[in-house]
């Protein structure tokens, strides 16, 4: 190996150190630092408490041949902590001190040398912070000169080359921690400063460093800042691992408690009952009260973000245990009327409460810590934030059938259930009392015309009859309440489990189809706990009746189970045709909302291309299909109604032919005959009525079969699923295959490719070369037929998809805006102000449209985009990706209809985000800045590299350019 200038010079000043495989890298004499002559160093962060070293490693960067290593200096008194180096076997340093590194800068011939690998360890120690409570809004550096900057903004440098400043005037922040007015410190894509004030600063080259100080004090320096950030981020981390750790005794401590509590209560159990602990907070406690409630199971994470407030903790919490919530607005006087349970906040400290609804007092305020109560009133009101958060039970993650559906909406009303039972039970057995009395009076009363006896039984059936209304108020009351509950949970658990399932699901239906197999979902929570409950708890009457038919005698009433059996018979054979003509009609009408859905979403090409008639006919024929089962079906339903108006004439007529030599051979009384009668025509009432209700019910079997693939599928996330955590942009596509049919052709052959944080990768191709597929494949829109893809080095398979897309800026090809304001348009449900829109609209390029608009921000647009051009569309779109600063961006010709001097500005914009972008484009402006390009061709990986590099094979991309440059 040859040797440089800069190796020979320090080879002669300093120290060489070799067949080295681990050391620790201090200062305890003299401050040093070391060259990295051969080999590679894996440098790492440890603490060092009375000589001992923790065994716990940080991984701070690799470092190669030409880099430097500089010692740092000490943090604490008490506790040290130091580099810490792990080496490979050929592995050459040099050791030097810094006064001799300050002599080598002087000399001209090694100068060039020291700077670039000076600024290699700024470059890669830097990139150990990547991430670490980094600020929103970031504003480019200025250049070398003396500046005046902005309060509450972060300021980065966006160039390749870093530079260095100095505090001039004010107080300034680096890296978030304050620092000492004559410190120069460094400043690269990775690190910034800020201040809480407007301040000044003076920006230098590396050079005016040179000339104005030593540059030695100003790395040590550099070192303390920013290993003071990672150190304290090291010890944040321990702090919560102690805090779980402590947690977990005291839940193995109290265990015992629990189950003895649980066991006391088994008879006496009040959901107020919450055993709070003193680990938890104020947003765990009210979460997971409201979950024991509903019977929710709330994963409560290993770690929880330090720096989130109750409100977004509150939220971290239910979407990582995929619980649906909606944000509700206190309004009026919101406390007087129940509105179930809320989470609310308080005005000023955000911090979470629980709001019960009494029917006594309203809306009150529970303290879960010591179980206190506060009544809202107006005053009380205002300490409240306007907005609270409601929270829903989701279907489990399983596919589900009837009768799982009809426990998981009964789980919270089992008592209300046991009640109906009890009192259809109860019911059931008074109504006996009128056939019995009906007979009395005419085997008893008129034969001996008793007055008083008939005066009794008047009185009874008086006190029976008022009796019954009330058990039936109570009963209708009752089941009233429990079908407004499960109406209002189900639906939203249907539509929370519907916009959890895969992108594939939702290519097998049309957009009409889909929403009226939804809503069947509706129609059979109304009619399983609404016309068919009632009918159930009729049902237990009929066992009464039978058993007083065959009290009075068994004759008749084996007759009339037979013709019971018969009328059933024929019923069922009517409504088994009836099925079968509403599974055509429910699919025709699927079949008919998708077209009309089509029809209306596409009304402008419609008319642009004067296709209305043709439009018309196809809609007429399907129409004209689904009006002919429906005449169909009424005819059979015309036959039902029959068979119902005859069956009580027939019946008493068959009746009154076997009871006639009962009567005649004195073997049965005419009071019985007529207490029989009685009880045989409830009975047969009671019969009808189950039986339309069990029409119904029948007829709610072609509606389930379309609901079906809507509850078997499974949602597209599993509450298994691990937390990706931050996601900085390290992507690695590994030998991947995908075909979107079993039978068709790959789309995808064998595509690897590494993608590091902070790079700009474009994705170019011919059409159809799988550029699109790929981006779907990177958002789990589809799965790969074999090959895996790594997000920071985690396999995305097993992550949760949605924690992981919600750290991606996103904008495909057929991306849309719906009806609503700008405003709303760009944060869509994140819960962001004015001022992130605006920034995210100054990002797109897209401010001055919206400030030369009448209502600016709040313009309200339609689904169609009236009054927007493609290009604002376009760009409202990518400001909604840019909202929420995400660290990674996936552009699919995001900017393809966009004029050049538009597309410079969201150009410009993006590179200032300090994202990683990977982007899918055809134009040449787009990538031609780029850092890696990668080309595919027929969903295979032809040729990668950046422009230049492509350019200078003259292959596949070089021909795809030349056609933009001709």
């Amino acid at each position: 190996m040859t040797k440089t200038n800069l190796e020979q010079f320090l080879h002669k000043k300093g120290k060489s150190i070799a067949k080295i495989d681990e050391t620790d890298l201090n200062d305890e004499t003299t401050p040093c630092c070391f060259y990295v002559v051969e080999g590679t160093v894996d440098l790492f962060l440890t603490e060092t408490v009375d000589t001992l070293r923790n065994t716990s490693l940080k991984p701070l960067c690799s470092l190669n041949r030409g880099h430097f290593i500089f010692s740092k200096p000490s943090l604490e008194k008490e506790s040290r902590w130091i580099f810490h180096a792990k080496c490979s076997p050929n592995a050459q340093l040099i050791q030097i001190s810094l006064r001799t590194l300050e002599l080598a800068l002087q000399n001209n011939e090694i100068k060039d040398d020291l700077i670039k690998g000076i600024n290699a360890w700024i470059s890669l120690l830097s990139k150990s912070i990547y991430g670490y409570s980094k600020p929103g809004m970031i504003e480019p550096m200025p250049k070398e000169g003396t500046h005046a900057l902005q309060a509450n903004i972060a300021y980065t440098n966006e160039t390749q080359e870093i530079v260095w400043l100095r505090l001039h005037q004010g107080s300034l922040k680096y890296l978030g921690n304050p620092i000492r007015t004559d410190s120069i410190l460094p400043i690269d894509t990775n690190t910034w400063i800020s201040s809480e004030e407007s301040f000044e600063v003076e920006v230098y080259s590396f050079e005016q460093v040179l000339h104005k100080t030593q540059i030695t004090p100003a790395i040590l320096s550099f070192n303390h800042e920013l290993l003071s950030v990672i150190i304290n981020e090291i010890k944040e981390r321990e702090r919560i691992e102690n805090q779980q750790f402590n947690r977990g005794i005291f839940e193995r401590s109290t265990s015992l408690n629990h189950a003895l509590q649980e066991i006391s209560n088994f008879y006496t159990k009040d959901d107020t009952d919450f055993q709070f602990e003193e680990q938890s907070s104020t947003s765990i406690a009210c979460c997971q009260y409201i979950c024991k409630l509903l019977g929710i199971h709330l994963l409560i994470p290993q770690e929880m973000p330090s720096l989130l407030n109750d409100r977004a903790k509150v939220d971290y919490l239910l979407n990582n245990s995929q619980i649906p919530k909606r944000q509700v607005v206190l309004a009026g006087e919101w406390w007087s009327n129940p509105h179930g349970l809320l989470i609310g906040f308080l005005e000023e400290s955000n911090q979470a409460v629980l709001l019960k609804f009494d029917k006594k007092l309203g809306y009150q305020i529970i303290n879960l810590k010591n179980g206190s109560k506060t009544t809202v009133d107006s005053n009380i009101a205002q300490t409240l934030s306007p907005f609270a958060l409601s929270v829903y039970r989701s279907l489990p993650n399983r596919p589900m059938n009837l009768i799982d559906i009809m426990r998981w909406s009964l789980f919270t009303h089992k008592t209300e259930l046991k009640l109906v039972l009890t009192i259809s039970v109860i019911t059931g057995f008074l109504g006996l009392f009128t056939p019995w009395a009906t007979g009395q009076i005419f085997s008893e009363v008129i034969p001996s015309s008793s007055y008083s006896l008939l005066s009794q039984l008047l009185l009874g059936l008086i006190a029976f009859g008022f009796g019954l209304f009330l058990f039936e108020v109570a009963r209708s009351y009752t089941l009233s309440r429990i079908m407004a509950f499960i109406d209002n949970s189900g639906v939203s658990g249907l539509w929370d489990r519907v916009i959890k399932l895969p992108i594939s699901f939702f290519q097998q239906y049309g957009a009409g189809d889909l929403l009226n197999r939804a809503s069947g979902f509706q129609l059979i929570v109304n009619q399983l706990f609404g016309v068919a409950a009632k009918s159930i708890f009729d049902s237990t009457y009929l066992l009464f009746y039978f058993l007083l038919l065959f009290y009075y005698s068994s004759i008749l009433a084996l007759v009339s189970l037979a013709i019971m059996l018969f009328t059933a018979a024929l019923m069922f054979y009517i409504l088994k045709q009836e099925i079968k003509i509403s599974r055509v009609s429910s699919s025709l009408l699927g079949d008919l909302s998708s077209m009309l859905a089509e029809y209306i979403s596409g009304i402008q090409k419609i008319m642009t291309t004067a296709s209305q008639s043709y439009v018309f006919d196809n809609w007429s024929n399907l129409f004209v299909k689904y009006r002919k089962t429906l005449f169909r079906s009424s005819l059979w339903f015309s036959a039902l109604s029959c068979l119902q108006s005859v069956v009580p004439i027939l019946s008493s007529i068959i009746i009154f032919i076997f009871a006639a030599p009962l009567i005649y051979e004195s073997k049965m009384g005419l009071g019985g005959f007529l207490a029989f009668n009685a009880a045989f025509g409830s009975l047969l009432a009671i019969s009808m009525k189950m039986t339309g209700s069990l029409s119904s019910l029948l007829n709610l079997i072609p509606t389930y079969e379309r609901i079906k693939p809507i509850l078997n599928s499974m949602p597209e996330v599993q509450t298994v699923k691990k937390d990706p955590g931050k996601i900085k942009g390290n992507i690695e596509v590994d030998h991947l295959f995908f075909k979107y049919d079993t039978s068709g052709p790959l789309i995808l052959k064998d595509v690897s490719f590494k993608i590091e944080e902070g790079q700009f990768v474009a994705i170019v191709g011919p059409s159809g070369s799988g550029k699109s597929t790929l981006f779907r494949l990177l958002l789990q829109f589809e799965n790969p037929l074999s090959g895996s893809i790594f997000f920071e080095d985690q396999s995305l398979i097993d992550l949760d998809i949605n924690m992981v897309r919600r750290q991606i800026g996103v904008v495909l090809q057929n991306s849309s805006i719906f009806p609503g304001s700008i405003f709303e348009n760009i944060i869509g449900s994140a819960p962001l102000t004015l001022d992130d829109a605006w920034t995210a609209a100054k990002l797109a390029g897209f401010d001055k449209d919206i400030k030369r608009m009448p209502m600016g921000m709040h313009t309200m647009i339609s689904e169609g985009t009236g009054g927007l051009s493609g290009g604002q569309k376009q760009r409202l779109i990518i400001a909604r990706a840019l909202v929420n600063r995400p660290q990674l961006l996936f552009f699919d010709e995001a900017t393809s209809a966009l004029d050049n001097e538009t597309q410079q500005i969201v150009t410009d914009s993006l590179s200032q985000i300090n994202a990683t972008r990977i982007v899918v484009a055809h134009r040449l402006s787009t990538i031609i800045d780029a850092d890696k390009i990668i080309v595919l061709v027929n969903g295979q990986i032809e040729e990668v590299g950046d422009y230049h590099e492509l350019m200078a094979r003259k292959g596949v991309f070089h021909k795809m350019a030349l056609r933009q440059i001709l």
